[in-house]
């Protein structure tokens, strides 16, 4: 009786982990597509909405081209054409800060206890 009642639970935890993966899978689907009607940009160029964060200021966007497949390759700043003088010379200047190299990268580093380390 017993072992058929392990065979019974292993059962239903197995139809729980598919359950749950296709439930993933479905919130992934819908991510896509809900992602393909507000912005048709990120569809087109064929962006996975996953290596998207939003930011909204100073850009809308940041793109971590191939972060979820596990190797960041590129890093895409989106924004939005603005009527705003003062948001378009911020994309002037980063932009020109980008192609100059005026650039640096460092990797902030937080612990369980909330100390930051700098590498």
């Amino acid at each position: 009786m017993q072992r058929l009642e392990f065979d019974i639970e292993r059962f239903e935890e197995k139809e729980e982990e598919v359950l749950r993966e296709s439930s993933r899978k479905a919130g992934r689907d819908a991510a896509r597509s809900r992602l393909a009607e507000i912005a048709p940009f990120f569809t087109a160029k064929r962006i996975d909405p996953n290596d998207v964060k939003v930011l909204f200021d100073p850009v809308l966007y940041l793109v971590f081209k191939g972060m979820t497949s596990g190797a960041c390759t590129e890093l895409q700043f989106v924004d939005a054409e603005s009527p705003d003088e003062q948001r378009r010379k911020f994309h002037k200047s980063l932009s020109s800060a980008l192609r100059n190299g005026n650039v640096e990268w460092r990797t902030f580093n937080v612990q369980d206890d909330g100390c930051i380390t700098c590498s």
